[in-house]
């Protein structure tokens, strides 16, 4: 079994994102950001700025007039929206290979949980823009799995998780899950105390013996985003395994939860340039 911080011991197995990420991952720990500031350092990135540009004026985030300049970006759409756009931008430059991960496949999934998240939060009346960040962050821990185990355990916890579930392998193979994983990674990228929860109990978030709203939301997101089937023919009563405790605990009654689906299927989740890149 390989120790939890072993996997962080070599740098060259994690994912690494540019040096503006994380410039603007300090920013959840700034009261007042300067917005003019910000939109100088990403500028100095001419990869992420030219994809936060081609985010910024596409249909789901612009509003018909077109965005020129990462300063024009950061003024019309604002710190939240920015931030999180430029967070996937270096996220899927962060890696470029995972043994045992579809990438397209793995952040599609990412940024469907990311959406999900954010308008589900919305529904509750919350902005949302934490909701998408935890989206956003909740499955990195698997990436650092499978860049950091070595081949051979690598190659059994991906027959065991075939055989048994991904998470009932993990348990019993390494003790922990892919969930601790990426919330010890955000407590190192310095991430506030409640993202690094939100990251680390959304598997079980009603366990937390202080309940993260935000875990709660991703949790319900993820369980949607990996529905087999399409949800339109059960609108009026909710499938047998909807985790309706959890999500009673952030007042989101199943006909909120499925007409959000629906739109969803119908929308997308407006990042698959990035996918393509």
């Amino acid at each position: 079994m390989t120790p939890l911080v072993s996997l962080f011991s070599q740098p060259r197995h994690l994912p690494s994102v540019p040096e503006v990420v994380h410039e603007l991952l300090d920013t959840f720990n700034q009261a007042d950001p300067d917005l003019l500031v910000i939109a100088s350092k990403i500028s100095c990135d001419p990869v992420i700025t030219a994809r936060l540009l081609g985010l910024a004026n596409a249909a789901r985030f612009g509003n018909g007039r077109v965005i020129t300049s990462v300063r024009e970006a950061c003024i019309r759409l604002g710190l939240a929206t920015v931030r999180n756009l430029v967070l996937a931008c270096g996220l899927t430059q962060s890696v470029s290979a995972v043994p045992g991960i579809q990438l397209t496949h793995y952040w599609n999934q990412v940024f469907t949980v990311a959406e999900l998240a954010k308008r589900l939060a919305r529904r509750g009346n919350d902005s949302g823009d934490l909701a998408y960040t935890a989206g956003l962050l909740h499955a990195l821990g698997r990436l650092v799995l499978h860049l950091g185990l070595p081949l051979g355990e690598l190659q059994k916890l991906m027959r065991d998780s075939e055989r048994d579930g991904e998470l009932n392998a993990q348990h019993r193979l390494l003790g922990y899950t892919y969930a601790t994983v990426g919330a010890e990674l955000a407590q190192r990228w310095k991430l506030p105390p409640h993202l690094v929860s939100a990251i680390g109990e959304h598997l079980q978030p009603l366990q937390a013996t202080v309940i993260n709203r935000d875990a709660c939301i991703v949790h319900l997101a993820l369980w949607l985003a990996t529905q087999p089937t399409k949800i339109a023919d059960v609108q009026q009563t909710p499938p047998a395994d909807w985790p309706l405790h959890t999500a009673h605990q952030v007042s989101l009654e199943w006909r909120d939860v499925a007409d959000i689906w629906l739109r969803f299927q119908l929308e997308g989740h407006g990042l698959a340039s990035l996918l393509a890149a």
